[in-house]
């Protein structure tokens, strides 16, 4: 009888979640009333999934709302009828504006709230050399040697988080 290894312990409940978001689906959710699920694998509390069904094949956007408009979080997702539509960006123990927008212009805000993460990250400074070269619509990742990772916005807000260990 083998032990199984953290890393198979980890992918396992990632599936049981996947199948629970699958099974979710189910319930005919729209886009109105979308299920949103904070932190679903319980291994990045700033992030969500978002479960929709639409009658017609679309994709869309999800846009998750900076403090301010530079600062906003952008990502699309593909075509389909039924949607597990992940959401990054949230900000930590605070509720974040998120928008999902369809391709057919269908849209609908949603207000996330998260948990405080409880890490004491420190100071972290930074200098900007060229705003001009700066990636706004990127968040900026910091990686401890203990296998913590951030994602920080430009106004050096945490935006991402996981501890879930291991190196980059």
């Amino acid at each position: 009888e083998s032990e199984m290894s953290a890393d198979d312990a980890l992918i396992e409940k990632q599936n049981g979640v996947d199948e629970a978001l699958q099974q979710e689906l189910e319930n005919g959710y729209t886009l109105e009333d979308a299920l949103i699920v904070v932190n679903p694998y319980g291994t990045a509390p700033l992030s969500a999934m978002a479960v929709f069904s639409t009658e017609e094949a679309c994709g869309g956007t999800v846009t998750v709302k900076g403090k301010s408009a530079e600062n906003d979080v952008t990502g699309t997702f593909e075509e389909a009828t039924e949607h597990i539509v992940p959401i990054y960006g949230l900000y930590n123990n605070d509720t974040t504006e998120v928008v999902i927008t369809l391709d057919d212009g269908t849209s609908a805000t949603f207000e996330v709230t998260t948990e405080d993460i409880g890490v004491d990250y420190g100071t972290i400074q930074t200098e900007m050399k060229s705003e001009a070269s700066y990636d706004y619509s990127n968040l900026t990742f910091v990686g401890s040697t203990m296998g913590t990772l951030y994602g920080v916005d430009a106004a050096g807000d945490i935006r991402f988080f996981t501890n879930i260990g291991g190196t980059l």
